[in-house]
């Protein structure tokens, strides 16, 4: 058990340099690491973050990834070409090997992931102290055991792959167990961290009589790690075919479960000195793409365009957000006679090409790649806040394209209760709430979520908000859902009325559909 009263003593006078855009997270956050350090000195952004760490000496930084101007692996970087020994924690909702992979190269101290607990952030900062003790041995105990499982922790292989010679090839062998949030769901997470601790045992077992070093990087992922002078590929087939049947053949018993467990994995392999966590794990979601068990790394072309494309649109991103080139623009509708009955909202980012020129880029260029970068949210409440000023500006009715995304994020949900109530009460007289602003539903395909659509379609029309449900004909084709749904409008998908006036099936499904709606 941690002494509490002496992570204090070590941590009370420090002077702390915290980095985060989000300004809800970062609030809650002050407040806990308010409990263990002397001050604590905030930065929106990687770029004002290292404004001020050369302006001051800090103790300790805390930063987030992903953020606008500059991320957290571009300020640390910054950073460490001056001091290569400031303690540095990593507190971000990224886990995906490219950000550890970085991470390792930097030397950082810590990887905690939101939100924020307690009981991480006391081990974080325990570790941290006894850096700041020179306790270099109990140091690299707690560092470099994961507590769980008992195994070898990623900060162990972090120093394992830092100390590989020129000369040396690295193995890198990852473990995925299949679906394993569906044990945390059925059983619980005690149960869970259970099954995760008999199957290290079992991976434990299996390499006694092998030569690898065995590492549990995080969750249900696990590492095979060795260095060799020459590689025998044949020799890695043989252990993970072997590996297979030995899981096959082992199965894990809990008490209080009365069934035995049976584990199914995947796993990635590479050999490559540059990111060998990053081509293990595209290796093995290779594999699971394709349906593989197993699948070693290669230049896979169209893999490796995807990435480049996912880093280039995070960056582009977070610049079209810092430059203010990100907006609404707005497409009309309009009647038989070419009235505009309203517009509807669509995000549009100005890239700058070489010659200066702006050019618009369409969210499907990017809207993907954001979701995946977490930038999503960002996008969304610039086309929430730019439309709901058009709709006071300009007097217009806009309708706002709402994903099952946004319905599931209580940040976004704030914002829109935020705008309704302030514009309703501050402009009466000119705002009309009851028709101007409308909600375009998209369609989502897990039909296990239609009461959350009901729930959410209740609620703001509650507060006067017309709801339309998009690409009716498709996603949404259950009737009686869309019947409990009770949308103002239905929009008909375009692939249906594109030959409406050729294809018998598509005019009788249209037909149906009105006849439906108008009832």
């Amino acid at each position: 058990m941690k002494n509490l009263k002496n992570i204090l003593e070590s941590t009370k006078k420090l002077n702390i340099l915290y980095v985060e855009d989000d300004k809800l997270v970062q609030a809650s956050s002050v407040e806990m690491f308010s409990n263990f350090f002397g001050s604590v000195t905030c930065a929106d952004n990687g770029e004002e973050a290292l404004a001020l760490y050369n302006a001051n000496k800090f103790d300790l930084l805390i930063t987030d990834l992903s953020m606008p101007k500059m991320d957290g692996i571009e300020l640390i970087s910054n950073i460490r070409k001056e001091n290569k020994n400031l303690p540095i924690i990593v507190f971000s909702a990224w886990n995906n090997p490219s950000s550890l992979n970085s991470c390792i190269s930097l030397n950082i101290d810590g990887y905690m992931l939101k939100p924020l607990n307690s009981d991480n952030l006391v081990d974080a900062i325990y570790k941290i102290s006894l850096k700041l003790k020179n306790d270099r041995e109990l140091f690299k105990r707690e560092f470099d055991i994961d507590k769980l499982t008992q195994l070898k922790s990623h900060n162990a292989l972090m120093e394992e792959m830092q100390d590989l010679s020129y000369s040396e090839i690295p193995v890198m062998i990852l473990i995925n167990i299949d679906d394993f949030h569906i044990y945390n769901e059925i059983y619980g997470l005690d149960v869970g961290d259970k099954i995760l601790s008999a199957f290290a045992k079992q991976l434990d077992i299996f390499n006694s009589k092998l030569s690898y070093h065995l590492y549990r990087m995080s969750g249900d992922e696990f590492v095979l790690f060795e260095k060799v002078k020459a590689l025998d590929t044949d020799k890695y087939t043989e252990d993970i075919n072997r590996l297979f049947d030995f899981i096959e053949n082992s199965q894990i018993k809990i008490d209080g479960v009365q069934e035995s467990i049976s584990i199914r994995i995947t796993v990635g392999i590479a050999f490559h000195n540059d990111n060998i966590y990053g081509r293990a794990d595209m290796a093995l979601h290779e594999a699971r793409r394709r349906g593989r068990n197993y699948l070693g790394f290669t230049a896979d072309a169209d893999r490796r365009e995807e990435l480049k494309k996912n880093l280039y649109w995070r960056e582009e991103i977070n610049r079209a957000v810092a430059d203010n080139r990100v907006h609404t623009y707005y497409q009309p509708i309009v009647d038989i006679n070419k009235n505009i009955l309203k517009y509807e909202a669509l995000i549009r980012i100005q890239q700058v090409e070489d010659d200066g020129k702006l050019t618009l880029v369409s969210p499907k260029e990017f809207i993907d790649f954001s979701k995946i970068s977490k930038q999503y949210i960002a996008l969304t409440k610039i086309v929430i806040e730019e439309s709901f000023a058009t709709m006071i500006e300009k007097n217009v009715h806009v309708a706002i394209n709402i994903t099952f995304h946004d319905i599931e994020n209580r940040e976004i949900n704030r914002l829109l209760h935020e705008k309704i109530s302030k514009h309703s009460i501050a402009a009466k007289t000119k705002f009309d709430i009851s028709s101007q602003v409308i909600f375009e539903l998209l369609e989502h395909q897990n039909h296990e979520d239609y009461d959350r659509f009901i729930e959410f379609i209740d609620e703001f029309k509650a507060l006067g908000v017309v709801i339309t449900i998009d690409n009716f004909g498709l996603g949404f084709a259950n009737m009686s859902k869309i019947s409990a749904m009770a949308p103002d409008y239905v929009k008909i998908d375009s692939t249906l009325m594109k030959n409406i006036d050729n294809d018998k099936h598509a005019y009788s499904l249209v037909k149906a559909i009105v006849k439906f709606a108008k009832e």
